[in-house]
């Protein structure tokens, strides 16, 4: 049973993989908005059920998989950045401090959303060195990352510490919650590996380089 990935972000496919290897990905353009009176566990549902619903039009015999992806200081939204200025600005205000990571689920069949879930992360980011945000920035590893960063790239994990939830909800699919989303929907999945394991074997440890935008 093939699940479609309404998503871009190739990290979200790499670890969808460890769940199942019948996947196909469908990308989308949507606007990512959700009305103002939802809570952030709320509004990211709708926005991962945006890009299902988008999708499932093209593909309407499959199961369809929406994800979204914000990180959060307080009530504060910290978005993508654009242009190294903005990156600088992100990293200062995520530096020190304490933020959640929220990503939103939906599935969708036939054009129809049936199911929805969310996770989140509590994520401590140390005090960053100058030089540092200068590699990091110079390294556009950021482009296209919720909150400008990936707690997966190797020249800044050492400053990004978990302090409560799931790694691979920081990357982008919390991967317990999308098993048991899939399989009470009757599709069946592996069961994903420790969360600690995936920290430890990071399957996106590579040398610094541009990564397509998510």
């Amino acid at each position: 049973m093939t699940v479609v990935l309404a998503s871009k972000s190739p990290r979200r496919a790499v670890l969808l993989r460890y769940l199942t290897d019948d996947i196909a990905v469908q990308g989308v353009d949507i606007e990512e908005v959700a009305p103002r009176a939802l809570s952030i566990g709320e509004a990211v549902e709708v926005i991962a059920r945006k890009k299902a619903l988008a999708a499932s039009r093209a593909r309407p015999g499959d199961y369809v998989l929406g994800a979204d992806t914000v990180v959060a200081v307080g009530e504060h939204l910290v978005d993508k950045a654009a242009t190294p200025e903005e990156e600088r600005s992100r990293l200062a205000l995520l530096s020190g401090s304490t933020h959640q990571v929220w990503t939103g689920l939906a599935l969708c069949w036939n054009g129809q959303a049936v199911d929805q879930a969310h996770a989140v992360t509590a994520v401590l980011m140390d005090r960053l060195p100058a030089e540092v945000v200068d590699r990091y920035v110079a390294s556009n590893l950021w482009q296209g990352k919720a909150g400008g960063y990936g707690i997966q790239d190797t020249m800044l994990s050492p400053w990004v510490r978990l302090q409560a939830g799931p790694w691979s909800n920081v990357v982008g699919l919390p991967l317990a919650v999308t098993r048991d989303l899939l399989r009470r929907n009757r599709i069946p999945t592996r069961d994903p590996p420790e969360e600690s394991w995936l920290r430890d074997h990071n399957p996106f440890d590579a040398p610094a380089r541009s990564e397509p935008v998510a």
